[in-house]
């Protein structure tokens, strides 16, 4: 039946999770003695939930920095997911820079 296959899915999901959860933990500073999917996954819960972190569902806490300007200015560059890439066309902003 249905059932069945919708178990084995959720649990391969969970599964997926756990792993996903483990990775997370080895970039962030204090959480790289998290190395059961179970303890990650709490981890980075609870991260998900502090105030105190600059947007952590997005990861941006491994930024090393921010380039604001066009996609083409960092087209082909190879940034391992360390810098933050707002889009700002300076054409689309009146003279005082209002949009940035």
């Amino acid at each position: 039946s249905h059932t069945s296959h919708l178990q084995k899915a959720n649990a391969i999901l969970e599964c997926a999770r756990g792993k996903n959860a483990v990775e997370r933990c080895q970039m962030f500073m204090l959480a790289q003695h998290c190395t059961t999917p179970k303890h990650a996954l709490v981890h980075t819960h609870t991260r998900s939930t502090d105030l105190a972190q600059s947007r952590p569902e997005l990861c941006h806490c491994t930024n090393a920095a921010v380039i604001v300007g066009r996609r083409e200015l960092t087209k082909g560059w190879f940034l391992a997911r360390r810098a933050f890439l707002p889009s700002y066309d300076p054409f689309n902003d009146d003279e005082r820079g209002t949009n940035l």
